[in-house]
């Protein structure tokens, strides 16, 4: 149980140091962003000295942006979004589940329809997996389903959306395990591009700091701590305007084919600044871009600030605390009925029974 009057007294005696730092920051980088800005022969110099460091690679200067039109009468859009029950040691077997929910929403001049399922899968390993694992095959999944449902659709004019990157960033660091996990997202990607389907991934309260990076390298004394990029784009961003699309320079990226080279750009959806994922194969084509991104902006302006498509995917897969109750209630009435004997650590009993 949390003391409430000690956690107040502890964040208004943290509040000074927590915001006055950021406040800081914002002032240092402005500083560091109009001279990038002002000077092209600074910005050049910056990109040469930098050519193998990580920073994101761009074409103009950085608070390049254009106005994005809402003008779609016609398209579709398709959402998957996962969630699990992850294999539990304390209940002393290896089974868990994965629910993929999925979401089409067709618009049309004439008539729109609407789309939901959820379809829950359970697996099960000797050895219990590590949560990680679990991720990746949920994500896997989802990249799947999608595929599987752009292919069943006539409809021309389709976005598959994706709640996230499109950047394996969790597989950076991995081990060899991951690997395998990671070929076949980029598989799957590789089927999108072959069938010319297009998707894109869709991050809410980016955290990122590629465009930090740059303003980091160009000023060396490493001020900048604190800041994200979205509080550096929002100097210039305005409402309904996206900036330019930079090429992620980030070492898992080096791994993906060129056609599927992850591009990012910061978009001001209206209600808060977003990041925009996209691979090579679209950004280069006017057509399919800006078909992407004015879908994008439809989505989040039917749903009030974010994505409709995401929003119902994820009420279509999100797995409730009582059902995690069923599952393993229906788990241990099987092996129940199969003679068979599930050991429960004494912390997930003690749980569920309360003594003093």
């Amino acid at each position: 149980m949390l003391k409430q009057d000690k956690i107040l007294n502890q964040l208004e005696s943290l509040a000074g140091q927590i915001f006055s730092m950021k406040a800081t920051e914002l002032e240092y980088a402005f500083n560091i962003f109009q001279k990038i800005n002002s000077d092209k022969s600074f910005l050049t110099q910056i990109k040469e000295k930098n050519s193998n460091y990580q920073i994101p690679q761009f074409d103009y200067i950085l608070n390049f942006s254009q106005k994005v039109d809402s003008n779609l009468s016609s398209y579709k859009i398709i959402s998957t979004d996962g969630s699990q029950i992850y294999p539990d040691r304390h209940q002393g077997i290896g089974c868990f589940l994965i629910n993929i929910g999925t979401v089409e929403l067709t618009y049309s001049k004439d008539s729109s329809s609407v789309y939901l399922d959820s379809d829950p899968s359970i697996h099960f390993s000797p050895d219990i997996l590590e949560q990680e694992m679990v991720n990746c095959m949920r994500s896997q999944k989802e990249l799947e389903v999608g595929y599987e449902r752009i292919l069943g659709s006539e409809q021309k004019d389709i976005l598959f959306l994706i709640d996230g990157s499109i950047i394996s960033w969790h597989l950076e660091s991995q081990n060899s395990k991951h690997v395998e996990y990671l070929e076949k997202f980029l598989a799957t990607l590789e089927q999108f591009y072959k069938n010319n389907s297009l998707f894109a991934g869709y991050i809410s309260l980016p955290q990122n700091k590629e465009i930090i990076n740059i303003l980091r390298r160009a000023d060396e004394s490493k001020k900048i701590e604190y800041l994200v990029d979205a509080d550096i784009v929002n100097f210039f961003l305005k409402p309904f305007y996206i900036t330019q699309f930079f090429v992620s320079n980030s070492p898992i990226c080096k791994v993906y084919p060129e056609h599927l080279k992850p591009y990012f750009a910061y978009f001001n959806v209206g209600s808060e600044i977003v990041r925009i994922e996209l691979p090579q194969f679209i950004v280069n084509d006017e057509a399919k871009l800006n078909f992407c991104i004015s879908a994008i902006l439809d989505q989040t302006i039917k749903g009030y600030g974010y994505p409709v498509a995401l929003a119902e995917a994820h009420e279509q897969a999100v797995v409730k605390n009582f059902e995690r109750d069923f599952f393993y209630q229906t788990l241990h009435k099987i092996a129940f009925n199969k003679n068979q004997k599930i050991l429960n650590s004494q912390k997930s009993l003690k749980k569920k029974l309360a003594a003093i």
